[in-house]
């Protein structure tokens, strides 16, 4: 009778959430009654509700050393022992809890949860999938789910979670981020754009989203678009920096500086210390005799303001191009260096030689003959290639001045096409192991998809270059998809080339170049693979000598009309006159005559290149 008694009275002070007399009362039942489970089970739960969850650990196992098929036993168990970072044990009960209790929505959620954090991978994809199995409409499971993919960098899968979350109606802006940075990472940004721009009719000042569409149009080289939901975003908020930066970067690559200065210089005024309005402000400040300014405000904010590395180092490498404008290169280099050290992402090499291997071994000359071809016969793409900083952009401009020739900037198809293929796991091989099984039919879908997407940017050029200069490592499935294509390489002094990408921030896009010695290797690398496309591939790939290009123009440039069938044009010799739109780090170069004074530029820098020519003979 006295320990109903003492139970009801326990309960009574749960109720009253009076749990400290609650553990007194339980901890001396627990003494009566050394035999009660349920006595150890109330006494670890209010121990646990205080915070001490070693104590509530302690009961709690002896209350399971008598009924370990108790269900509440053993979530409250986990839940012990997860706040106490004992995750692999946390899990076990965890995983006890769903096993007695199957149909338990919180509880595979939580599961979910644990083994998220033990970075248990499969067993959290799949305790999420069995959440939202039994709740399907759940706004919860269904974000913790895309989160995951996300941490997990599965984009595409990350996509398709935020976009049911948009079919339910969740259009807040997590949920617009989600979307908008799963699928701008998988390079669908029409995919992207489809998704978002019919929410404008119903959330029509909503900056957030507005301001994605416009990224996102940015990213597909559409700057006219862009800038209008640019102009759309800071409608709905004039304060909204990122939409600021974003506008005058639509102007600064349209090569609109004095706009972009006129759209910058309030917003300096009034927000000094905002990182991205004064990257971009630092960016044209040599075209509007303000370098003085930038550096300072950029030293400034170095100096007071506590920023992520990434941001940090982007401001290093400005300022380090601030210097070079300015002719201190030593200096100048010191910033590069330093910034590239504070962000420095890591380059996996192995990963990379592993698929050029396999790339090597998948395109040998033996097997060229017996792989699918879409045969399309258009001659439509000339595909400019090379390193980074080799000269793309110039022979892009080059050719865009030509009345036939569209040039359509750095697309990012091609990758999308190889993802898609990976998507489709043909024979379940992922992409580049499928592309000896993918059906001829799919192959020429594909090619006609990438044929419409340049019709619909060049309004049916009949010849429209992809400058994208990473996609000599698709050169294989370039050949399946477009075997009449036009190839032109981009070469340069391998010491300009890699000093170029060292001073240049990527936003981790290219990984090798944030460290010299990654950069020698990586430009060995892509020698080799370019040497085995040339001994092995039936395409003709045309090099262009940037040096030789820039020494004696115009020869250069009528042997490239020539290889790419087009008559001569004398706009190309004056390419630098026009106002097409170049979103890429070379904007300012392209808009100028050719110069020689980025011929062997490597050499003002003194001795701080001594690790790249290093690097560049070890890796020979």
């Amino acid at each position: 009778m006295l320990e109903l008694d003492l139970k009801a009275q326990i309960q009574n002070l749960i109720a009253v959430q009076n749990f400290n007399d609650a553990r007194n009362l339980s901890a001396r039942l627990c003494e009566q009654s050394p035999d009660d489970a349920e006595a150890y089970f109330l006494h670890g739960t209010i121990c646990g509700q205080l915070g001490d969850f070693s104590a509530s650990e302690e009961a709690l196992l002896a209350a399971y050393a008598q009924v370990p098929n108790h269900p509440q036993l053993n979530y409250n168990l986990a839940v012990s022992l997860y706040e106490q970072d004992k995750l692999d044990q946390a899990i076990e009960y965890a995983t006890r809890f769903v096993q007695l209790e199957p149909t338990n929505f919180q509880g595979w959620l939580y599961l979910g949860q644990i083994c998220e954090l033990a970075e248990k991978t499969e067993y959290t994809e799949k305790s999420y999938i069995e959440a939202i199995k039994l709740q399907p409409m759940s706004d919860e499971a269904i974000r913790k789910l895309g989160a995951f993919y996300m941490s997990q960098q599965q984009w595409l899968l990350a996509a398709e979670v935020y976009n049911k979350l948009i079919e339910m109606g969740h259009t807040d802006e997590d949920v617009i981020k989600g979307i908008g940075d799963t699928l701008a990472r998988a390079y669908q940004y029409d995919k992207l754009i489809s998704i978002l721009e019919p929410l404008v009719t119903t959330r029509p000042d909503d900056v957030t989203l507005h301001y994605r569409i416009a990224t996102a149009y940015m990213d597909l080289g559409d700057l006219v678009t862009a800038e209008k939901f640019f102009n759309n975003a800071l409608t709905a908020d004039s304060n909204h920096a990122e939409s600021v930066a974003g506008l005058a970067g639509v102007y600064k690559f349209q090569g609109d500086y004095d706009k972009a200065n006129k759209i910058l210089s309030p917003f300096i005024q009034s927000h000094p210390d905002n990182p991205g309005v004064l990257l971009v402000f630092a960016a044209i400040a040599h075209k509007c005799n303000r370098i003085d300014e930038a550096t300072l405000l950029l030293q400034n904010l170095l100096d007071n303001t506590t920023l992520t590395n990434a941001t940090e180092a982007k401001i290093l490498v400005s300022l380090g191009t601030l210097c070079e404008l300015q002719e201190d290169y030593v200096k100048g280099f010191q910033f590069f260096q330093k910034g590239n050290k504070i962000y420095s992402p890591d380059f996996d090499r192995e990963a990379h030689i592993k698929n050029i291997e396999l790339l090597e071994q998948l395109y040998a000359f033996g097997k060229i003959s017996s792989l699918p071809v879409s045969g399309s016969e258009s001659k439509t793409p000339i595909f400019i290639i090379g390193m980074p900083r080799s000269g793309t952009s110039l022979v892009e401009q080059i050719l865009s001045s030509h009345t036939e020739v569209y040039g359509a900037g750095e697309l990012k198809y091609i990758q999308d096409l190889a993802f898609q293929l990976s998507a489709q796991q043909i024979n379940d091989k992922p992409y580049p192991d499928c592309v000896t099984d993918v059906p001829q039919s799919d192959l020429l879908n594909l090619s006609k998809n990438y044929i419409d997407t340049l019709a619909s940017l060049s309004g049916n050029s009949e010849k429209v270059t992809d400058k994208m200069p990473t996609n000599f490592i698709y050169l294989g499935l370039i050949y399946q998809l477009f075997p009449n294509a036009k190839i032109l390489h981009c070469v340069r002094n391998p010491m300009d080339t890699c000093l170029s990408c060292y001073s240049k921030f990527f936003s981790g896009a290219y990984t090798y170049t944030y460290d010299l010695d990654d950069l020698g290797f990586y430009y060995r690398s892509y020698e080799r693979l370019m040497k085995f496309w040339k001994d092995n591939l039936p395409l003709n790939i045309y090099d262009v000598n940037y040096e030789e290009l820039v020494n004696d123009q115009e020869s250069g440039i009528k042997n490239i009309l020539d290889y790419c069938d087009l008559p001569w044009d004398q706009n190309c010799m004056t390419f630098y006159d026009t106002d097409r739109t170049v979103a890429t780090a070379s904007t300012d170069q392209v808009r100028q005559p050719m110069y020689k004074s980025s011929i062997d530029k490597w050499r003002r820098y003194g001795d701080n290149v001594q690790p790249l020519s290093d690097a560049l003979e070890k890796y020979k």
